[in-house]
């Protein structure tokens, strides 16, 4: 009776353990499937201002304001007359410069913002140019040193969550491995005593895959619920991080988790119980 309540204890640990090493895998690959979404979408709330001349009519604003609509980099675009330009300056300031001037120094705008593919430092140079050479258009304004810190950082960034998912996978290799093994110690003797009456090793491995492999899914399973918990409370949280909803990649993603549980904890109790067959019986105490 004891034998079994500590082998039953030994699995609990087992996938407990398991369920925990799969929550942090979980959360590497949430940071690095939704990563993406989440730097793309930092990129096109930068917001880049193309100036208007004063002497600009309406009807080429008009031709202008379709040919930025339709441009494949436009993501976003708003047009924002000198009236708009003084209210916002205004509100924003408190400064109402009409008790000193007779005229709006303030010039209209097309305010766009670009795709995340074209938030670059190349491709906003190129599109800089071709809306410099549009009639009427007297200036392209974007913060420069902003946008290019912003590339910079956001590729160091990848870099590193790179880096961590890797180091976080050899880690959770080795933890579910020395789990397994730790639960499979337990029964180095039944293994031992069914190679010695000639039961062949897949007789042997085969229940142990087995027992694994709902093992796996089960911790897997455990650690996407801690997942979901986690998901919600973020969300709940930060609202800006709805972009976290993403049904697609969601189950992309507890799907790995599930998969991964399953693959390295039959990978681990495999080797483990070869690693027993081959033990001389001196070896197993």
């Amino acid at each position: 009776m004891s034998v079994k309540r500590g082998n039953n204890l030994s699995r609990v640990y087992a996938i407990i353990t398991t369920s925990l090493v799969l929550f942090m895998v979980g959360i590497s690959f949430l940071i690095f499937l939704h990563g993406n979404k989440l730097i793309d979408q930092f990129k096109e709330s930068v917001e880049f201002s193309v100036i208007l001349k004063d002497t600009f009519e309406n009807e080429r604003i008009i031709t202008l304001k379709e040919k930025i609509a339709s441009a494949p980099y436009t993501q976003q675009f708003e047009f924002v007359s000198k009236e708009e330009a003084m209210k916002r300056y205004i509100e924003l300031t408190g400064d109402d410069f009409r008790e000193m001037l007779d005229n709006n120094p303030l010039y209209a705008s097309i305010n766009i913002k670009l795709k995340a593919k074209y938030a670059n430092s190349d491709s906003i140079q190129l599109i800089q140019k071709r809306l410099i050479g549009e009639v009427g258009v007297a200036e392209f304004y974007y913060e420069k040193k902003l946008v290019d810190a912003i590339n910079d950082n956001l590729k160091k960034l990848t870099l590193i969550v790179v880096a961590i998912s890797i180091i976080l996978l050899i880690i959770t290799f080795m933890m579910i491995d020395g789990t397994v093994r730790l639960a499979m110690y337990s029964n180095r003797f039944i293994i031992r005593s069914m190679k010695l009456v000639g039961a062949t090793r897949w007789f042997i491995v085969k229940p142990y895959l087995v027992r694994s492999l709902f093992e796996g899914i089960l911790s897997g399973l455990l650690a996407v619920g801690g997942l979901v918990i986690l998901l919600n409370i973020l969300i709940s949280v930060i609202p800006e991080l709805t972009v976290l909803q993403d049904v697609s990649l969601t189950i992309t993603l507890f799907s790995i988790v599930v998969c991964f549980g399953v693959f390295f904890s039959s990978l681990s109790t495999y080797f483990a119980v070869g690693k027993y067959l081959k033990m001389k019986l001196d070896e197993l105490y």
